[in-house]
């Protein structure tokens, strides 16, 4: 170890293991993204390690597997000492070295071998060729070693009994049926072809089209999956009574993953199941702590499973935020109705009710979803005077920030416009904004969910990183009949609307272009 420092990752690690779940989350974030975790971190985190011990392993190798983790990770650093010693920084020692000093290291680190061993030539080739990244080769060794500590652990609840039932898997839930033989699908709506009025700006060299990736969003459906089984790992894991997961109605965590890997799953162990002797309704959403995936992969999914007709016993959800808790009460599923998601729950139902997802991980937007959300929660929602003029601040946000924030402000000060901060704001009083405004100006951000609940015709202004573009607000605008602008900030080019090394990127926005925008949409879309 390079600086004379000793201390490896096995030995952070075993430490940190025989902490209580409180100090062991805040550890983790300390050891693994050299920060500590916020209120809603903590509170979110808690809840998913309730399952017990063995759910410490899965939950550092989600932290590893995230952004952060990898883009600190990929800043190297020359020298350790005893003040900053983490296991994230001892992994910058050597991560972007050459793959078999990396396999090396990671060996060495986290299992004990000697470092003079010949490394694993199949993890050295599967890194060489991109069949594994190398987050994910950490992941999956730091799963061994933690085995070996658990075992090791006086206190530890490790389930020696679990045991891996994977079979495979199926594409989609329509190759279940088809392989079945089986009319278990339920069919609802039809498919949307993705046909929006062009947005208006000032950058006329922009092809929008750049962003759009899709040009149909496929029909929803709900999968009734008679002795289906739901485990909590990722986003949701749903399997058919043979022990064969469901591809298209299961998530695991990376951003803009279109294709499933099944490999994801099938070197995790399960944990012990249990059975419920009822109907079960799949309420779950890979970001689901996020308000924008909220609401348009859990609330937005509620019209399906009504749709299905089909009594519901139980609901399988992750309830983070007051919030989450408020809106599926009013929506008539309450406590006593839910099923709590954590990385440990695997339980099988006498019937489970999958259904399918709105494409909202992928910057997409069903129509029939803004329809439902506005005819159920813009009920008896009345008007705020003096918020006709709205700019939706990031202010407090950690990422995708106006870095020339005081600018800004005074531009749109002078044309009368007030900042809100919408965390501050209960979820209704959120809704009543945005229908009381009539002109919105907002940096992308999950903030701009709310556009649902807007007035057709209020007119809206998106700020963009050039660098990190989604189509998501555009089409629900259209929906909802809305004017809708954009202005991109200042610098950079869009190569791959989805690099999710760009999506926290803060953005420069120039104050002229401002005005021009804003005269423009004064003028109804025009520069006269």
């Amino acid at each position: 170890m390079k600086g004379g420092i000793s201390l490896s990752i096995l030995t952070i690690l075993k430490t940190l293991f025989y902490k209580d779940r409180q100090d062991f989350i805040k550890g983790a974030y300390i050891q693994f993204l050299d920060r500590e975790p916020t209120q809603e971190e903590m509170g979110r985190d808690l809840q998913q390690l309730d399952g017990g011990e063995s759910v410490k392993t899965s939950f550092i190798q989600q932290l590893i597997e995230t952004e952060e983790a990898r883009e600190l990770f990929e800043k190297p650093i020359q020298r350790l000492s005893k003040s900053n010693l983490t296991i994230g920084n001892i992994i910058r020692t050597f991560y972007t070295s050459n793959v078999v000093y990396f396999v090396r290291s990671v060996y060495k680190e986290l299992l004990g071998y000697e470092f003079h061993n010949k490394p694993d030539l199949n993890a050295v080739k599967s890194l060489t060729v991109g069949m594994v990244s190398r987050t994910r080769f950490i992941s999956s060794i730091i799963e061994i070693s933690s085995k070996r500590i658990l075992q090791q652990q006086p206190s530890s609840s490790h389930n020696s009994s679990s045991h891996n039932s994977f079979q495979g898997y199926y594409a989609s839930s329509w190759d279940w049926a088809s392989e079945k033989k089986s009319n278990q699908i339920i069919p609802l709506y039809n498919e949307e072809d993705i046909l929006l009025k062009y947005p208006k700006g000032i950058d006329p060299s922009f092809d929008w089209n750049d962003i759009l990736l899709f040009k149909k969003i496929p029909q929803p459906f709900v999968s009734s999956i008679d002795q289906g089984r739901f485990w909590g790992m990722g986003g949701g894991v749903v399997f058919t009574s043979d022990g064969k997961i469901v591809a298209d109605v299961s998530q695991e965590t990376d951003l803009f993953q279109e294709t499933f890997r099944y490999s994801f799953f099938a070197n995790k162990t399960l944990p012990s199941s249990t059975v419920y002797n009822g109907t079960i309704g799949v309420l779950r959403g890979k970001y689901d702590v996020n308000y924008f995936h909220w609401m348009f992969d859990v609330i937005a999914r509620i019209d399906l499973l009504r749709k299905t007709e089909i009594p519901i016993d139980k609901y399988i959800t992750n309830v983070a935020f007051p919030f989450q808790d408020e809106l599926l009460t009013f929506l008539g599923i309450p406590r006593e109705k839910r099923i709590q998601t954590n990385i440990q729950l695997n339980i099988t139902s006498q019937r489970l009710l999958a259904p399918s997802y709105t494409g909202s991980s992928l910057g997409l937007i069903p129509k029939w979803a803004c329809d439902f959300l506005r005819k159920e929660l813009l009920v008896n929602i009345e008007k705020i005077p003096g918020y006709e003029r709205i700019y939706i601040s990031r202010l407090n946000a950690n990422h995708r920030k106006i870095e020339n924030h005081e600018e800004i402000m005074d531009a749109l000060s002078a044309h009368g416009f007030r900042q809100i901060i919408l965390e501050k704001e209960p979820v209704w009083r959120k809704i009543q904004i945005f229908n009381s405004a009539q002109f919105i100006v907002a940096p992308h951000g999950a903030g701009l969910t709310n556009l649902v609940f807007c007035e057709p015709g209020t007119k809206v202004i998106e700020l963009f990183n050039p660098n990190w573009m989604l189509p998501c607000y555009w089409m629900i605008s259209n929906y909802v009949g809305l004017d809708y602008y954009y202005l991109r900030g200042i610098g950079g080019e869009l190569s791959n609307p989805v690099d999710v090394k760009k999506i926290r990127g803060n953005m420069r926005i120039d104050s002229n272009h401002l005005h021009q925008i804003l005269g423009m949409a004064f003028n109804g879309g025009t520069n006269n």
